[in-house]
């Protein structure tokens, strides 16, 4: 299997690059190839302390996950409960780091700290067939409004998130202290299908997947902007950015990772 994936982000207005709360797999545009491929996203919650450091680890968790993460329930919630056991010693380092460095964290920092990292999460993998070349199967796993967007004969169909109106404050979150698989395990929305070579892939963070669907609903075709927007990053940038000038689009983190599958 080949497959082209275009990666592009955009931090929220006023914000830096370095600030920006999303992570994705691949991070950046890149052609991916093997029996296997695995795509991931994660949008860090900014209420959240550690957040973008937290959505970086989950999505490294699930480029290096087996094939069967994202088949069911158990198996995904297991996945990431593991990395929040793994995480306890990395609070703990960052404290120690910080104490060492002459930058003690403050009290309410530390309060932050133990009440743990937030962030959705969306993973797709793609597996070819040994058979035959060109096809295979997929399988997506999700906690939160992180969507996925793929073309079918009938157009575009949308996972988790169905309905614009649904996007909401308070997504479900993997939270990085005190959950388990038990908690996690019915926060999870799966999905699976067929894919052909041709077919396209879309990955977007909650913002941009809003917008999406607001133009679904209204019988417009939003893929003949985005298509224009995915002609270079400072494209995508300045289309974002209009779109929020517009009050299209809420001013928020946005992250895009469009895959065409060969």
């Amino acid at each position: 299997m080949k497959a082209d994936a275009t990666v592009f982000s955009v931090a929220k207005r006023g914000n830096s690059a370095t600030e920006n709360m999303d992570a994705c797999w691949p991070a950046e545009t890149t052609r991916l190839h093997g029996p296997t491929v695995r795509l991931a996203m994660a949008d860090g919650a900014t209420e959240h302390f550690l957040s973008k450091r937290w959505a970086a680890e989950l999505v490294r968790v699930m480029a290096r996950s087996p094939r069967r993460t994202v088949t069911t329930n158990q198996w995904f919630a297991s996945a990431l409960s593991a990395a929040c056991a793994s995480w306890l010693p990395a609070l703990r380092k960052f404290h120690h780091d910080r104490e060492q460095q002459g930058r003690p964290l403050r009290w309410y920092e530390i309060s932050k700290l133990w009440e743990g990292a937030a962030a959705t999460i969306l993973a797709v993998f793609f597996q070819d067939d040994d058979e035959h070349g060109g096809t295979g199967t997929w399988h997506a796993a999700a906690i939160g409004d992180t969507n996925l967007f793929w073309a079918t004969a009938g157009g575009m169909t949308t996972f988790p998130i169905e309905h614009s109106e649904d996007f909401n404050d308070t997504p479900p979150l993997v939270t990085s202290v005190g959950m388990t698989e038990a908690t996690l395990r019915p926060r999870v929305r799966l999905v699976s299908g067929t894919w052909v070579a041709g077919q396209r892939f879309v990955l977007a963070t909650d913002a941009l997947a809003k917008w999406i669907l607001g133009r679904m609903e209204c019988g417009a075709d939003p893929w003949e902007q985005v298509n224009a927007a995915l002609a270079d990053p400072s494209a995508f940038m300045e289309w974002v950015g209009n779109k929020r000038e517009l009050r299209e689009m809420h001013n928020d983190d946005v992250t895009l990772l469009n895959l065409e599958l060969h």
